[in-house]
């Protein structure tokens, strides 16, 4: 579990357990400063604590799970949105018992194209002022959940492709 520093890409928190504990519930316990964004795959969907995170003013992004329920309170699109890869950018509520974790605030749902390998991702936000695209396309060439040691070609001993890369997808 390690928490870098954005601006040096340092570790500033490290914390090593025996694995049997999932991340999140350390992550919980982790108390982040002002104005920092907090990168988690979506197994750390919990709205409860993206609520704590987000009254604490801190940000979030994350992937969306694909049984999320809400409403779309704006949705923007554009030509030049799509050309740097922004499908959709929504500003939703959530709905039924998510609405009431995350205290029925609004969120911002990204939806992105990923033109070299041809894949759709959403990203689920409380940040609704800068321009994720940039970060965006950073979380999907590490890939989010790529810390997971089955999908780390470094630790799992998985081989490169034919054309000598590691596939990441």
């Amino acid at each position: 579990h390690t928490i870098l520093d954005y601006d040096g890409c340092m570790p500033s928190f490290v914390h090593i357990t025996d694995g049997k504990q999932h991340e999140s519930k350390i992550a919980k316990n982790i108390t982040f400063p002002k104005g920092c964004l907090v990168v988690v795959d979506r197994s750390y969907v919990d709205y409860a604590w993206m609520n704590v995170l987000d009254s604490n003013q801190c940000f979030f992004i994350t992937r969306s799970k694909s049984n999320m329920k809400y409403t779309v309170v704006r949705s923007f699109q554009s030509e030049a949105l799509k050309d740097s890869g922004v499908l959709e950018d929504q500003i939703i509520e959530l709905d039924g018992d998510a609405k009431k974790h995350y205290q029925g605030k609004k969120m911002r749902l990204v939806r992105f194209w990923d033109s070299i390998n041809n894949a759709e991702y959403e990203f689920l936000t409380n940040n609704f002022t800068s321009n994720l695209v940039n970060f965006i396309r950073l979380n999907i060439f590490v890939k989010i959940d790529l810390w997971k040691w089955a999908n780390d070609p470094f630790f799992s001993g998985k081989p490169p492709d034919k054309s000598g890369q590691f596939k990441l997808f």
